[in-house]
């Protein structure tokens, strides 16, 4: 059936074009003429045509060792850029990972998401070494100081995304600034609150204390009286049910003395208030609720939560890409966005007298 043979062979053609092309080989070895055979289930002589259609094309070598290795057909093929993610649902970890592929098609550079379950997972000095730029999303713990120095070591250009490494001497990209904590806090000082709940659920990684830290910090400056409530998940655990059963058991002690609460994360901000209408608690007549980061659903949640205006994180994200390309960041190793817009929802309202 030659036909039937000759579609079979551009089919698998096709298949690994869009392999190479989408990085598929960047950290695992192409497959010898044989191994290829067995896997699509033709010939070792049609392998060998497959292969060397592929070399012809560019999309493969042949190194000094005889093996097959992938390639790019890309003119800009040296700017091969990984996303690596902690290996859990995350609505915000999909939104860098969004505007960085998006921020990669505009510039037609090859980009290839990866996960990772622990930090001493293999997988991550092979991707090290495999590309020339890796957008890092840490998980929710602190980094140990073996991988803090695998970062600073590798020939490929990290940047770190939503964590502060810029003390590292690791360039660092942020879609919310710091500060803007103290903005919050004095919307709800305006509204007449005085005693605040800053609540976590959250692992306590660098992120989270920071804006702990700053809530401590802004709410003593500003007059107020900011009671902390850290109930971390453990790693990789979900801190939305986490953050429900967190404000039962405060509840189930005794009534609110906070007339406010700060949820520091959007998942832990949408559980409390869901525990609050279990227990016939108002938002915002009885308590206001709101949220240091805006991670997408805070304006579209009943009643919206106030948190701040989304940042534009592809002009960030492609701000950083450049830079990686050329191997050369432009002024400070921490990059925010210029400035951050309080959200006013329907979560909050005037202290109840």
């Amino acid at each position: 059936y030659p036909g039937r043979n000759m579609a079979k062979y551009h089919s698998i053609v096709q298949v690994l074009e869009e392999r190479i092309e989408h990085g598929d080989y960047l950290i695992n070895d192409f497959p010898s003429e044989r191994k290829l055979a067995a896997e699509t289930g033709v010939s070792h002589m049609t392998a060998r045509k497959v292969t060397q259609v592929l070399l012809e094309k560019g999309l493969l070598q042949r190194m000094e060792n005889g093996r097959l290795a992938a390639s790019s057909s890309r003119q800009e093929s040296a700017a091969q850029i990984a996303f690596v993610s902690p290996a859990y649902p995350s609505l915000l970890n999909y939104k860098w990972m969004g505007n960085v592929i998006s921020a990669c098609a505009d510039r037609d550079i090859q980009i290839r998401p990866f996960e990772y379950k622990h930090f001493n997972d293999v997988v991550l000095p092979q991707i090290l070494e495999s590309v020339d730029g890796v957008f890092f999303v840490s998980k929710a713990e602190a980094l140990p100081p073996e991988l803090i120095s695998m970062f600073q070591e590798a020939d490929a250009f990290v940047v770190s995304l939503d964590n502060d490494m810029s003390m590292h001497g690791i360039p660092s990209v942020l879609c919310h600034l710091p500060s803007s904590i103290d903005q919050l806090l004095a919307h709800l000082k305006g509204l007449g609150h005085q005693h605040v709940m800053a609540f976590n659920a959250q692992p306590e990684d660098s992120t989270i204390m920071d804006r702990l830290m700053r809530l401590r910090q802004a709410g003593h400056e500003l007059g107020l009286t900011v009671e902390v409530q850290s109930w971390p998940v453990e790693s990789f655990g979900n801190s939305l049910p986490q953050a429900k059963k967190a404000l039962r058991q405060i509840l189930d002690e005794g009534p609110l003395q906070a007339t406010a609460i700060v949820a520091v994360t959007e998942s832990a901000s949408i559980g409390v208030i869901r525990v609050l209408y279990e227990r016939g608690i108002r938002v915002p007549e009885d308590i206001s609720v709101c949220c240091v980061a805006n991670e997408g659903q805070c304006e579209s949640y009943i009643p919206a939560i106030t948190t701040f205006q989304e940042t534009d994180i592809k002009s960030l994200v492609s701000q950083a890409l450049k830079d990686m390309i050329t191997r050369s960041w432009q002024g400070d190793l921490l990059l925010t966005p210029a400035t951050v817009s309080l959200f006013q929802g329907e979560s909050t309202s005037k202290a109840k007298a």
